[in-house]
């Protein structure tokens, strides 16, 4: 008899993930379904990283990824944000996901306690909980950072806080000021600060995204871990490449256990990431261009429908509030069954919201809405 254990019985399979598997079942079957959960982009990677994918290749990577791709992300960094980074405080990991798996497992004793702004990706509480640590929520202002709650939720306890701007699940991007205040209260605690950039490049009229480590000196950027995605701004979500920027000691120990888990990320996919980052062919402006179109295109519909009262200006999602209608989870299989897919968020901290992607075209997500505006009547 196989025994499982606690740990891995006290967590959930990902929310995304087995929603995800239904609405496949339901397209295998023929059934009509539009797809407003998609958590991946529906564009092309580019094409330089395409021919790379299609070779084949042998032998091992350094654990950390390989040299190149790590000189080509301390560029980007440096180019992007003004930062400095050399290629030895810098790990390719197997999808940022496994970078913050990596870094949880790497800074967290048992009891300590890691701040999570609600709502938050759903995967952050699992993590959290697999290193031995404890996830503490805190409530939210219209989905925007409350430095005041997060002060009174931190603890001698408190060993991290978790930013996701622009935000999953919310699309909310956090201003110079706000980031700059939670990123100042964390160094003068003490408290390590993770910063996941998946959807730094989806910001729309005239946002802009804002690390902590650009508002800090050189000391303060000891204190901060950033991660990255290929995943979403390369739409290369099925290779499983992210990366993580931080201070030596602590991307040395996430080396040093990814060696002992996985050894390091696919080469194929690393040398995919690496043509896609010094790309000369993909046109990033243009695909966010269509990105704003079909965001405000789902707003447009939303607010028709009464189901929205904030304009996210970041990341391809948005929370629809369904609360007259039932809880996340309820609503969620329901419309399923009328062949509209959206995504619970029970798991992402709020009961009263469904997750809605406009990584579709504008046409599937207006055709989408019209079918909710039906359901709902």
């Amino acid at each position: 008899m196989v025994i499982i254990s606690e740990r891995v019985k006290e967590i959930r399979e990902s929310a995304t993930l087995s929603f995800d598997k239904k609405v496949k079942e339901r397209l295998a079957a023929g059934k009509e379904t539009y797809e407003l959960h998609r958590g991946a982009p529906d564009f092309d990677m580019p094409l330089e990283a395409q021919k790379e994918v299609s070779r084949a290749r042998e032998g091992y990577s350094d654990v950390r990824g390989l040299l190149n791709l790590r000189k080509a992300i301390s560029q980007k960094v440096k180019e992007d944000q003004g930062l400095d980074y050399d290629p030895s405080q810098i790990l390719v990991s197997a999808g940022s996901k496994m970078s913050l798996y990596l870094a949880f497992q790497s800074i967290l004793n048992k009891g300590d306690e890691v701040l999570l702004s609600s709502p938050y990706w759903l995967s952050y509480p699992s993590q959290i909980k697999l290193a031995g640590g404890i996830p503490v929520e805190v409530p939210t202002k219209d989905f925007k950072l409350d430095i005041d709650a997060i002060k009174e939720k931190a603890t001698d306890k408190t060993k991290a806080i978790v930013i996701n701007t622009p935000n999953n699940p919310t699309g909310v991007v956090l201003g110079r000021e706000e980031v700059h205040d939670l990123a100042e209260f964390a160094i003068d605690k003490g408290i390590f600060l993770i910063e996941d950039e998946a959807y730094e490049k989806f910001v729309y009229d005239e946002t802009k995204h804002y690390s902590a480590a650009m508002l800090f000196d050189a000391e303060g950027k000891e204190n901060i871990l950033k991660v990255g995605s290929f995943s979403k701004t390369y739409s290369m979500p099925g290779l499983r490449v992210g990366y993580a920027l931080g201070p030596q000691e602590l991307i040395d120990a996430m080396s040093k256990l990814q060696s002992q888990i996985y050894s390091h990320a696919s080469v194929s996919s690393q040398r995919a990431a690496l043509a896609a980052i010094t790309s000369q062919t993909f046109n990033l402006k243009e695909i966010m261009e269509e990105y704003n179109k079909r965001r405000l295109t789902m707003l447009e519909g939303l607010r028709k429908l009464g189901l929205i009262t904030y304009a996210p200006q970041g990341s391809f999602f948005v929370l629809a509030d369904i609360s007259e209608h039932g809880t996340s989870v309820e609503v969620s299989n329901k419309l399923l069954d009328a062949g509209i897919a959206v995504t619970p968020t029970e798991d992402f901290g709020s009961n009263n919201h469904v997750r809605m992607s406009y990584a579709n075209t504008q046409e599937k997500i207006r055709e989408g809405l019209e079918k909710m505006g039906e359901f709902f009547q």
